[in-house]
């Protein structure tokens, strides 16, 4: 549609000007008519009538329409309608369809959190439940991660879960989350770029989209509530008396069960990608497996319950201890696991911080400090790796030792047009140097090195200049036997 015919080229480009700063609020669309308002010195009303791709007419309240002239407000209105015209006529389609509740109560067994209560208003249209049984069976939307905990708000810390997951396409994922107590969903937020899908019923906001997206990992949220049938009643002062209760109980059975068995191993699995270098764990007694969740496996050694791993091996920890060659690894995790929580009770208590699906999972960030220290604990050790940072997964290991890093230079002259010799020009590349509190660190093809402080303090100014990977610098006549000298 040519509708930039109609106007003059002053007149487009103060209405392009009005829209792109936001002049142009409230259009909606109804039977053929757009319809909105343009506020700038004054707030004028535009309305326009498009069948077809032609513009039937256009109307506004300013003065400049009034004497027959299509003005800036009609064309900033346009530029919306160009912009957004297609969502709205879909909006109103949809509200004409036929709308369903896609969910219902479950009479049938108890449950704390329902989705049939906790959606009980929600209705959309029939055939936006079809496009998101569709996502579900083609698994572009996966339900990742239910986590139920006790969230602050203004009446106080209160049961209830937030989903995730994720749509995945040919341009990468993105995430889907909703929060929810067991009477409604608080806040639900779609990833997925161009979709509008938002869900928000606080007291200064109101925003309700539930696209295709959400309401398929609402359907997934739904089959896991009642497969799994997780919370009660049990409010936050409950819990806390009842984990107080535990811990007794915890220690009583410790002191009772100094006999058990010192055969539950854990052994340090390093991860490398993109993001940065992290520690994954294996554990077991027999056969190791790959810990899933690390936070849990602390909670229940310490509680001496019964860990899980895989479908079917069960190893109750009220007969098993750790071994003795794990001690030290296995501190080092509870310590972390330990600041993480603290970290996170601090900052539930004074920003009413979501804070139960940030506990750390199945591997730990290694940086800073807790690089240092479990440097020291693998030192002189080979430790299994899986290099994710390549196009191509590899598996490996790596010996713990100090290093002494190479850099590879090279020098050439600095000579002008006139062979007149200026000094030298140098260039090369850095290793690709990990930062601890005290040391750096480095790959080689077969070892994870530590620079000493010595060779660090010798080599720093090198280290600094290849910060990005890339050595070039020049040096003058004047400086090349200082130069040369170090």
């Amino acid at each position: 549609m040519n509708w930039q015919r109609k106007f003059s080229r002053v007149i487009l480009e103060r209405g392009k000007y009005y829209y792109t700063r936001n002049y142009v609020q409230g259009l909606a669309y109804k039977d053929l008519v757009y319809t909105a308002r343009v506020v700038g010195t004054y707030a004028y009303h535009v309305e326009i009538k498009i069948r077809k791709d032609d513009i039937v007419y256009m109307s506004c309240s300013c003065p400049h329409a009034a004497k027959g002239y299509y003005c800036k407000h009609m064309a900033a209105v346009m530029y919306a309608i160009e912009d957004k015209g297609d969502s709205l006529k879909q909006m109103q389609l949809e509200l004409q369809e036929k709308q369903i509740r896609p969910f219902e109560p479950a009479n049938d067994i108890y449950r704390y959190f329902d989705m049939g209560r906790i959606a009980a208003d929600l209705e959309v249209p029939e055939r936006r439940v079809e496009e998101a049984k569709h996502l579900i069976r083609e698994r572009q939307v996966v339900l990742d991660e239910v986590s139920v905990g006790y969230h602050h708000f203004l009446r106080g810390p209160v049961m209830s879960g937030i989903a995730y997951g994720h749509f995945s396409d040919e341009k990468g994922d993105r995430q889907i989350t909703c929060i929810f107590d067991r009477n409604s969903i608080i806040r639900a937020e779609c990833g997925v770029p161009g979709c509008n899908g938002r869900f928000d019923d606080s007291f200064n906001i109101r925003a309700r989209n539930i696209c295709k997206h959400l309401l398929a990992l609402l359907l997934l949220t739904d089959d896991y509530l009642k497969r799994y049938n997780p919370g009660d009643t049990t409010d936050h002062a409950g819990n806390m008396l009842l984990y107080g209760f535990r811990n007794q109980q915890v220690h009583e059975i410790i002191e009772q069960q100094t006999q058990r068995l010192q055969d539950f191993q854990v052994e340090p699995v390093l991860e490398k990608d993109r993001a940065g270098l992290f520690l994954a764990l294996r554990a077991g007694t027999d056969k190791l497996y790959v810990v899933k969740n690390i936070t849990d496996l602390v909670n229940l050694y310490d509680a001496g319950s019964v860990i899980t791993f895989g479908t079917k091996t069960e190893i109750d920890m009220a007969k098993h201890r750790i071994s003795t060659d794990s001690e030290s690894l296995f501190d080092f995790v509870r310590q972390i696991v330990k600041e993480e929580r603290s970290r996170l009770e601090y900052a539930r208590e004074s920003y009413n911080y979501y804070y139960s699906a940030e506990e750390i999972k199945h591997r730990i960030p290694l940086y800073g400090k807790r690089l240092d220290r479990f440097y020291d604990l693998c030192e002189g050790s080979a430790v299994a790796c899986t290099d994710k940072s390549g196009r191509s997964t590899m598996k490996t290991s790596y010996l713990f030792r100090e290093g002494k890093p190479n850099f590879s230079l090279k020098i050439e002259k600095d000579v002008d047009s006139e062979q007149t010799f200026h000094g030298i020009h140098v260039t090369g590349k850095a290793l690709d140097f990990i930062r601890g509190e005290r040391y750096r660190y480095y790959f080689t093809k077969e070892a994870f090195c530590r620079i000493s402080e010595e060779i660090a303090e010798d080599i720093m100014p090198l280290l600094e200049l290849g910060e990005y990977g890339d050595i070039s610098f020049s040096v003058g006549r004047k400086n090349l036997s200082e130069f040369y000298h170090r």
